[in-house]
């Protein structure tokens, strides 16, 4: 949001109306947001913003009995001694706790946590692992590369806008640069992509469409 509010600051016409309307636009953002966020502090005693469950996730991606994807092995909802513990600490004490666990993984093992992140940052373009069968035939091998040409072609038009010096190619930037960021520590399932694959589709249309000034010389010499 703040970069969509910059670039659409930096579109309008120079004068004092353009902020105004940036700030119109923040204000009924906290207006919704505020209602449940008061609510969380009544329950909980303590400001949290939407949800409190990041540390638990970045836990079940981050530990040393993970490979760097979410496992569900040691979640509330999968898992009864989890759940237990839960139930035992309250849900406030229970993420602190997932909290002090994440930073004394990223502190003890940095290299592992290192490791974990640009695996993670490889699936959430290429696909997480998954047996794909069709017909008998496990077809991993075509799925990771239907999604990596995806990713291949939208970065290819991102950077073509910037070639071409289009106005709108820092508007979809963000999309494909700051979206993904917190699924790079957590865990990238294909689902998470989804609200970004119809800016990925314009970026490949308008590759592909700027691609037939192209002119191809196929004669041998």
């Amino acid at each position: 949001m703040p970069f969509f509010l910059a670039w659409l600051i930096h579109q309008l016409p120079r004068s004092a109306h353009r902020f105004s309307s940036a700030a119109l636009c923040v204000l009924i953002a906290v207006l919704f947001i505020t209602p449940w966020t008061l609510r969380n502090y009544r329950v909980f005693d303590r400001f949290i913003f939407i949800r409190d469950n990041l540390p638990l996730e970045l836990h079940e991606a981050n530990n040393n009995a993970s490979s760097g994807l979410w496992t569900r092995s040691e979640h509330p909802g999968n898992d009864p001694a989890s759940m237990r513990r839960f139930q035992e600490l309250g849900e406030i004490r229970f993420m602190d706790e997932k909290k002090e666990a994440v930073r004394t993984f990223v502190r003890e093992y940095p290299g592992k946590f290192l490791l974990f992140t640009l695996q993670r940052v490889w699936y959430f373009w290429a696909a997480p692992p998954q047996a794909t069968i069709v017909a008998g035939y496990d077809m991993w091998v075509a799925r990771h590369m239907e999604f990596l040409l995806e990713a291949a072609f939208a970065f290819a038009g991102l950077v073509l806008t910037f070639r071409r010096r289009n106005r709108y190619g820092w508007l979809l930037a963000p999309f494909l640069l700051i979206y993904p960021l917190p699924y790079y520590l957590v865990n990238p399932f294909p689902r998470y992509k989804h609200p970004i694959e119809p800016v990925m589709l314009i970026l490949i249309v308008y590759l592909l469409w700027e691609a037939r000034t192209v002119k191809l010389n196929w004669k041998l010499s």
